[in-house]
């Protein structure tokens, strides 16, 4: 699953991604110009034609009316986690290599997961230790197994398996918002651009809006409209198991 792909020219890349041969970047991404100055994808986006060139806006953005931490709203039900947020881009293992990609490029189920699971045992899971873990011992993250890049659903309830935390894939939207509203933990596998897909961490619930953790980017972890966001569910036979793109995930 690859949440960062390339527009740009092998000399505009970062001097980390560079080095890695055309042939294995996308390059029909479109980056966008954050008003920071750093760039990235997400679907919540608007693309237009510029005469600077193509530039995505936000058309979502944060909610101000919404809780200010997806924690304090995931107590209604009967879980509550305090889930850490990792950056699949995080220095500490963005140019770590996968088979033929760096994880910062392809690790945003191992962030996704890292994130969800620390919250629910209580411990520090870095993302890595999970890329490892499907990469190295089962060959379904940008492995021979995986069948395409990154880590889709078999890699999300392999991993759940191995820490023993529960999973249940979901099938409909009515089962998404039960287990929001439960406060259990979900993992999402959305489309993005092109053949591009991605995951969110999905927690908490608040009159139909959902807090989404987007590991490509703290800037764009933000509140969701639930039904808009589930109607993005990866349409990538390798993201589901059945007709399931989201699993439910919660401790004992």
């Amino acid at each position: 699953m690859l949440l960062i792909a390339l527009l740009m020219t092998s000399s505009e890349l970062p001097a980390a991604t560079a080095n890695i041969p055309l042939p294995q970047l996308r390059q029909d991404f479109v980056w966008t110009l954050r008003a920071d100055g750093t760039y990235g994808v997400s679907n919540a986006f608007r693309t237009a034609e510029t005469p600077e060139g193509r530039i995505r806006t936000d058309t979502a953005g944060p909610h101000v009316s919404m809780p200010e931490l997806e924690e304090n709203i995931s107590s209604g039900g009967l879980y509550c986690y305090t889930t850490p947020y990792y950056s699949q881009k995080d220095r500490r293992w963005s140019y770590r290599r996968y088979g033929s990609y760096y994880f910062g490029n392809t690790g945003c189920v191992p962030s996704a997961l890292a994130m969800i699971f620390s919250g629910i045992l209580g411990t520090e899971i870095l993302p890595p230790e999970i890329g490892d873990y499907l990469h190295y011992d089962m060959a379904i993250y940008n492995g021979p197994l995986s069948g395409w890049y990154g880590a889709g659903m078999k890699g999300i309830v392999q991993a759940a398996g191995h820490y023993h935390i529960n999973c249940r894939l979901l099938d409909t939207y009515d089962e998404f918002e039960q287990a929001l509203k439960e406060g259990k933990c979900v993992c999402l596998l959305v489309n993005y651009i092109g053949s591009a897909t991605h995951a969110y961490v999905c927690m908490g619930w608040h009159n139909g809006f959902v807090y989404v953790k987007d590991s490509d980017s703290r800037a764009l972890s933000h509140y969701y409209d639930a039904r808009q966001l589930w109607q993005s569910c990866s349409s990538n036979s390798y993201d589901r198991i059945g007709n399931a793109a989201a699993a439910a995930l919660w401790g004992n």
